[in-house]
């Protein structure tokens, strides 16, 4: 599985917003985040935000098109990262980083902003590209059968 990369860039509650992503066939992931070209080596709220809006995008998704039924459980955030090859930035005028090292960031503006981005972009992505979109649900529940079983 090797579907379009997903990119999206836009501004949101005066952050500037960049998300690219593709998932492939691999069970690992790799979630890269930076802040005004900072790579943020623990994340922060652009991460927190990120990871919230994509499972709740995907959920959304699945349900409404019948590929995740009534009766089984929502996807969680380790079945929707499982092969998710992505870059998080965002350029915020006041960056508030957690530490010297500048590895995590703090704005709490931060997460509405990357999540309204992602809700908005990514369900637009899924609902243009069916194809990728099945593809994509069908790994994230293969990897929540997995959990559960």
């Amino acid at each position: 599985m090797k579907n379009k990369i997903f990119y999206a860039h836009k501004v949101a509650y005066s952050t500037d917003v960049e998300i690219a992503l593709q998932y492939v066939d691999e069970y690992s992931g790799l979630v890269l985040a930076f802040a005004n070209t900072i790579h943020n080596a623990e994340g922060g709220t652009h991460l927190i935000g990120f990871r919230k809006a994509l499972t709740r995008v995907l959920n959304k998704y699945g349900r409404e098109n019948k590929l995740i039924r009534e009766k089984d459980q929502n996807l969680v955030g380790d079945d929707v990262e499982e092969g998710l090859t992505a870059i998080v930035s965002v350029k915020v005028r006041d960056p508030q980083f957690e530490g010297q090292t500048k590895a995590k960031l703090g704005n709490t503006e931060v997460r509405s902003a990357v999540e309204s981005v992602v809700a908005e972009k990514f369900m637009e992505y899924l609902g243009e590209n069916p194809q990728d979109a099945r593809a994509i649900l069908g790994k994230t529940l293969l990897a929540a059968k997995a959990r559960l079983a």
